[in-house]
């Protein structure tokens, strides 16, 4: 029987014990409890909290007394983490219910939730969601020009137009060398090998 991610808080007052279960459940019934930056505490299946190398590793050295700290996730994020563990863990890559998860899970992310996301993953070890991130930012500043992907990454511009103007004619011999092809693609003026996507 397939087993549920449960995210709850834990109401202030119940006692550890009252949560974590006994080692002898196996890791589809076993809880793990997951604490937030903001001391929020996560009820999460063992199966999907293993999601999570870090966290796996923590369950396989028995460091799983009380909550597992994760000083580095906010609440909001450590919710999001829950719920693409739910959909991902022990399906495999190319499930279709999963990829349509993916592509609503990024659709309508902010900038700032899916670089919250993308630091979540890194410190918690899921290359795969890291990976799910990562990709949709690069989508999304794919067609940018550089004021775009200033705004989009939260960057000012601290060159002065004269500096930025002695940048562009210090660099002007490669990137004039570089045109963009009718079908998007980049490649030498001179007939050379470069060649970017």
């Amino acid at each position: 029987m397939a087993s549920e991610a449960v995210a709850v808080k834990i109401q202030e007052g119940v006692a550890v014990d009252a949560v974590v279960p006994a080692a002898s459940e196996t890791s589809a019934q076993r809880k793990i409890l997951l604490k937030s930056v903001e001391g929020e505490e996560f009820l999460v299946d063992e199966l999907f909290a293993r999601g999570s190398k870090m966290i796996s590793n923590m369950i396989d050295d028995g460091f799983t007394e009380g909550a597992i700290p994760l000083p580095n996730v906010t609440a909001p994020v450590l919710s999001k983490v829950v719920e693409y563990w739910k959909h991902h863990v022990g399906k495999s890559e190319t499930d279709k219910d999963a990829r349509e998860f993916d592509r609503a899970f990024v659709k309508d992310a902010s900038s700032s939730v899916l670089f919250d996301i993308i630091m979540a993953a890194n410190y918690l070890d899921c290359k795969p969601l890291l990976d799910l991130a990562c990709q949709a930012v690069a989508d999304a500043i794919r067609d940018m020009n550089v004021e775009q992907v200033r705004g989009f990454f939260g960057i000012t511009n601290d060159f002065t137009p004269e500096e930025e103007a002695a940048v562009l004619e210090e660099n002007r011999e490669w990137s004039n060398a570089l045109t963009v092809t009718g079908n998007g693609q980049k490649e030498s003026n001179e007939g050379g090998n470069i060649v970017l996507p």
